[in-house]
């Protein structure tokens, strides 16, 4: 018998607390602004990057031009590894999705780095996986489930990456907006505000200032379902 398990892994890739030491050491400083590319799909660049701070999106784009968002990396993300490395050319496009600033790194530095520092090879791979697992879970939301179900089980991700005890239930730490949390679930805007309503008048979230509290886990879960 085989079974089976949701897949709950956060979009946001916030709080990785990766170190990277020298090889970020008086490197060159790039800064974004907000929707900034800082490269694009089938791009070639000797290049990787690490965020310094402010949040970058990753997304793929279809043979009609069409956005499919993959992750929202946050402060110490490496990014532009995935792809650059091994075929020369980015498979996915980089965006900031607010004020941002990264390290740029020579990809040969990092590829040196990972040989003599096991934790650069660690952080690396970590990314790595994040990002296989999120491509796996983009896969099977997009496969047949609806609005309502896609912004749940987002949120389910966010509660198990950033909930910290409330006392109505849980409070997520992570402050998002809904154009994100739209992104991310290829829907609008306006239907991220639905289900955030419909979601509060079912007592299974609150608003706290730009805060989310989630007041009843188990709801939210049999809504993702």
């Amino acid at each position: 018998m085989t079974t089976t398990h949701t897949l709950t892994t956060s979009t946001w890739l916030e709080q990785l607390g990766f170190d990277w030491g020298d090889l970020v050491r008086g490197r060159r400083l790039r800064a974004l602004s907000k929707n900034d590319c800082l490269y694009a799909q089938g791009q070639a660049d000797p290049h990787v990057y690490i965020i310094h701070a402010g949040r970058i999106r990753l997304t793929l784009h279809d043979s009609q031009g069409r956005e499919l968002h993959v992750a929202i990396v946050g402060r110490s993300g490496l990014l532009g590894d995935t792809g650059a490395s091994a075929f020369g050319r980015h498979l996915c496009s980089a965006y900031a999705s607010a004020q941002s600033s990264v390290y740029v790194v020579p990809r040969e530095a990092l590829l040196v780095g990972m040989a003599t520092q096991p934790l650069w090879l660690q952080q690396a791979r970590s990314m790595a996986d994040h990002l296989t697992q999120l491509s796996l879970q983009h896969h099977w939301l997009l496969g047949g489930l609806g609005a309502r179900q896609r912004v749940c089980h987002h949120l389910l991700g966010l509660l198990a990456s950033f909930g910290q005890p409330h006392p109505r239930g849980q409070r997520l730490s992570i402050v998002f907006s809904q154009q994100e949390m739209a992104d991310l679930c290829c829907i609008s805007r306006v239907s991220v505000s639905h289900v955030w309503r419909e979601l509060e008048g079912d007592g299974v979230i609150a608003r706290e200032g730009r805060q989310l509290v989630v007041l009843d886990a188990q709801a939210l879960r049999n809504k993702a379902n």
